[in-house]
């Protein structure tokens, strides 16, 4: 989530611009709630017995009021029955607003550029004003803007003028000195009549010719350069002591180039390397991913900053991973089984029967010893041909002619990889945020894990749970929360240490998070897909775990309706409007909720070993993962012993 201070105390400068305002539109201007949009919409369609509509189709309404909606796709219904659907919209709507939306490119530092040179901001928009403060207050940014008129504030929305004028008028700003910034043609027009000058971007739904024709005097691909269109439009100078915005900060569009402190561009890299696929992080679903790619023929490697594959089962000690399972059925198999099953079998221990309905969720986890699975999971990658590169990291990522350079950092190594896909398997989706591509995460995560033993040894692949303590306020962000977790686990464990009384046996060397940042995809899991068992067109393997949301309360599992079995589609692997990159793992994209049964480990090892077939297809067809052909995705994934929804392989019977 963005959390910042807009103003900054920098409202009305000296110097600024006094009198100036920029009004903006909401949907597509500021903000992307499309996936929120779709999701209300189908919904309420579907409360009156219509079929839902495909997202393509529902995306050219948005920004027209909601009555103006619904007759689109109900033309017969009548004026009660589309309030009914109005109604419905703002029930589903409001409770996902903010977990399905993300802030478009350079939004904060536009807004705070602007600010800094006195303007004041508005929003002009068609939906209710409650709905667009609601995605505010979400997002920390209420009092960025001195009004919002919404739909219930005018008799008429744009592309009439009455919103325009009636923001000018509590502003106390007159027309020639504002610009209203828009996606669509009807906020030119309305700006236009209104005697306000526009300024289009390239957002939304819309090309820039029909702004143009609407009247824009200006289109920009996104906001990262408004201000200073905003000031050539009105003929201003730059505020005195104000600053330009710097290239850092603003956003990537088209993911071009973004990177962290690093080595500069211009010195030379100790290690070159030419690879297919570069996989960065090699936990759950990294390493899944990777001999995935490799096992299909595309040369491979393995970024990862510990010292051993694995992560959340070997490094953070979660040595039961689950569910592969559900109902009497195995529904996960493939790569990350074969390494599950063989870690088990080596070790002399047992498997689960997956055809018994186990009480309770976790009766079928199935108990791992770590340390073979991190011993396995390496010969794996070394049989398959995937180059291993341990404590690295990537500090900078830019397009190159047909892919992409990676520039990482170890001790006493500076690492220069160029590849054509990267799978992004980090569990915070670091990458991702390197490219300033959006990504979600709530203000307050879920409390990590840290695992020990106290009195007795730790029987590695014979126990499921350790003792373990919640690290309340646990953030992997970035390496200082990741320290200041551990710092606090580590402390709170020496102090149970000394009130027991016990010997300590055995401590994990890190705490576990459960929670970091998840992407916007071309598709958002919502916890209803996941809790109703969607099937989704472009389903690529099953997952399977109760809502298990934790807090600083506990834990209250709400496990699946008998026979639900959810799904994770492409879409939600693919971060919106990128090319040539894949998330696998707990940064999938979905609501909280979803994510919260969708971050577990069979699951991750599944949207892995997907992440990974993808990957090399798009290199084999010269494309990018989203235009790989689903037929040959699948039927991969079922070579490699994968178990694919809808692809007539649908259980495994017995474990």
């Amino acid at each position: 989530m963005v959390r910042a201070d807009v103003r900054d105390g920098a409202r009305g400068g000296a110097g600024g611009a006094a009198g100036g305002a920029v009004l903006f539109d909401f949907d597509g201007t500021l903000f992307d709630a499309s996936e929120a949009i779709v999701h209300a919409f189908n919904a309420a369609l579907r409360s009156r017995g219509i079929e839902a509509w495909p997202r393509e189709r529902v995306l050219p309404l948005i920004g027209r009021p909601l009555v103006e909606m619904f007759p689109r796709a109900a033309p017969s219904a009548s004026s009660g029955e589309i309030k009914d659907m109005v109604r419905v919209y703002r029930e589903v709507f409001l409770p996902v607003c903010v977990s399905l939306t993300r802030p478009l490119p350079g939004l904060v530092p536009c807004l705070r550029a602007l600010a800094a040179e006195g303007f004041r901001l508005a929003i002009v928009t068609n939906r209710k004003e409650d709905g667009a403060r609601r995605i505010l207050e979400g997002f920390d940014l209420c009092d960025a803007f001195d009004t919002v008129i919404g739909i219930d504030d005018v008799a008429r929305t744009k592309p009439d003028p009455e919103p325009v004028r009636l923001a000018l008028a509590r502003l106390g700003v007159a027309a020639r000195d504002a610009v209203l910034v828009g996606d669509t043609p009807q906020d030119m027009q309305a700006a236009a009549a209104a005697g306000v000058r526009a300024i289009g971007v390239l957002t939304g739904p819309f090309p820039a010719e029909p702004l143009r024709a609407a009247g824009a005097a200006a289109v920009l691909p996104d906001l990262t350069g408004l201000p200073e269109q905003v000031r050539r439009v009105l003929g201003r100078k730059p505020c005195p002591g104000a600053t330009s915005l710097p290239a850092s900060s603003a956003s990537t569009a088209g993911n071009e180039a973004a990177s962290l402190p690093g080595f500069d561009e211009e010195e030379e890299a100790d290690v070159m390397e030419e690879v297919d696929v570069l996989v960065i992080g090699g936990g759950t679903a990294g390493t899944v991913a990777a001999i995935q790619s490799a096992r299909a023929g595309a040369r491979t490697m393995v970024l990862e900053r510990g010292p051993n594959l694995g992560g959340t089962m070997t490094t953070g000690g979660v040595a039961f991973p689950g569910l592969f399972d559900a109902w009497g059925r195995q529904i996960i198999a493939g790569i990350g089984w074969d390494l599950v099953r063989e870690s088990v079998e080596l070790d002399g221990g047992t498997l689960p029967d997956f055809s018994k309905v186990p009480e309770r969720h976790w009766m079928n986890q199935v108990k791992v010893n770590p340390f073979l699975y991190a011993l396995l999971a390496e010969e794996k990658c070394r049989e398959a041909g995937v180059a291993i590169a341990y404590y690295e990291f990537p500090t900078r990522i830019v397009r190159h002619a047909g892919g992409w350079q990676v520039d990482c950092a170890g001790f006493g190594t500076r690492r220069r990889v160029l590849c054509r896909q990267v799978v992004d398997c980090t569990g915070g989706a670091e990458v991702v945020g390197l490219l300033n591509l959006p990504r979600l995460r709530e203000p307050e995560t879920q409390p990590g894990s840290l695992l020990f033993c106290l009195g007795r040894p730790c029987e590695a692949g014979r126990v499921g749970t350790i003792d373990a303590l919640y690290v309340h306020g646990a953030d992997s962000t970035n390496s200082r929360t990741a320290t200041a977790a551990n710092l606090e686990g580590r402390k709170d464990l020496l102090a149970r240490v000394r009130a027991s009384g016990k010997r300590l046996m055995h401590a994990q060397p890190e705490a576990s998070f459960r929670e970091s940042y998840r992407i916007v995809g071309e598709t958002v899991v919502t916890v209803d897909d996941y809790t109703s068992g969607r099937v989704f067109e472009d389903a690529v393997c099953y997952a399977f775990y109760p809502v298990d949301l934790h807090t600083k309360d506990g834990v209250k599992p709400q496990p699946l309706a008998r026979g639900t079995v959810p799904t994770v589609p492409l879409g939600a692997l693919v971060p919106k409007g990128s090319r040539d990159i894949l998330v696998a793992g707990r940064c999938v994209s979905s609501d909280r909720r979803a994510n919260s049964g969708l971050r577990v480990q069979a699951s991750c090892m599944a949207m892995g070993q997907a992440a990974g077939a993808a990957a090399a297809l798009a290199v084999a067809a010269n494309t990018t993962p989203l235009h790989v052909g689903l037929c040959e995705l699948r039927a991969m994934l079922r070579q490699h012993g994968a178990i694919v929804p809808g692809a007539g392989q649908d259980t495994r019977g017995k474990s």
